[in-house]
């Protein structure tokens, strides 16, 4: 979801959230990962140079850090919530402020 140095350009992603957060009333953004995801495991290739190396929980962290690049993002400043799905075990995980995943805490 960055810039694209190469093409000096962004990607779609870029131009979709950028048009939702600068003509839609947004004051959340979610990024969701889930356990065993193909498309992090099968980039054999290194095409998918956008995501983080390492887990999905990583490519999470790493596309957070993106949106807060993104002009319409820095203006318009919503929350974010990282989360990920364990498809094992049916648990939903929050990205806490120590940058751990862990189950969420109701009140």
């Amino acid at each position: 979801m960055p810039y694209d140095e190469a093409q000096e350009a962004y990607g779609s992603e870029f131009i979709m959230i950028s048009f939702a957060l600068e003509n839609l009333p947004i004051k959340e953004v979610v990024v969701l990962g889930h356990e065993d995801c193909s498309g992090i495991a099968g980039d054999k290739t290194g095409h998918l140079k956008w995501r983080a190396e390492g887990s999905s929980q990583d490519n999470i962290k790493k596309q957070i850090e993106h949106l807060h690049t993104y002009p319409a993002f820095k203006k318009k400043n919503p929350a974010v919530y990282g989360l990920y799905f364990e498809i094992s075990s049916g648990e939903l995980l929050v990205l806490d402020d120590t940058g751990s995943f862990s189950k969420p805490k109701f009140d």
